[in-house]
């Protein structure tokens, strides 16, 4: 792991190797370092599905939002969000200069982007509307979709271009 510079993962194992064998001496009176018991204590880590929802009830959904008491921002965001495939972050954090208009393009930088990649999103005629409608709604922000609470119009600062 050294050699391939994995020194984070390389503290990791090292830290799990240690604890399983304080448990193992505790626990079951392990008296030397025997790694072929090690997998007897280390736990396997299960992954969990995030919330999601049938393709099929999307159209309800759609309707909910829409009849719901939220601000029209955030109904707009939504939308947008249906409409892109883009991550909350990468359109709330998002700022109007990453908008070209004329090309029909959104860029999200790099900063924002979980690949850590400036990505290009082509955008749809629906998805131009909703950033037209989006764009007289934020007044003067930056932001595409600022926070409706005033307190909380401002994003973090490290999101700034």
């Amino acid at each position: 792991m050294d050699s391939r510079e994995y020194k984070t993962q390389h503290k990791k194992v090292l830290s799990l190797f240690r604890q399983a064998y304080v448990l193992g001496r505790i626990k079951h009176g392990l008296s030397e370092l025997d790694i072929v018991d090690f997998g007897l204590f280390l736990r396997r880590h299960k992954s969990t599905q995030h919330a999601s929802v049938d393709i099929e009830a999307l159209s309800e959904v759609n309707f909910l939002v829409a009849n719901s008491q939220c601000k029209l921002v955030t109904k707009l965001l939504w939308d947008f969000l249906f409409l892109t495939a883009l991550r909350v972050q990468e359109a709330t954090q998002n700022t109007w200069s990453n908008v070209d208009f004329d090309n029909e393009i959104l860029y999200v930088p790099e900063e924002l982007a979980k690949n850590g990649l400036q990505n290009t999103i082509p955008l749809s005629p629906q998805a131009i509307r909703t950033l037209k409608l989006a764009k007289v709604l934020s007044i003067d922000s930056d932001y595409i979709f600022p926070s409706p609470q005033s307190t909380k119009n401002q994003h973090k600062q490290k999101y700034l271009g």
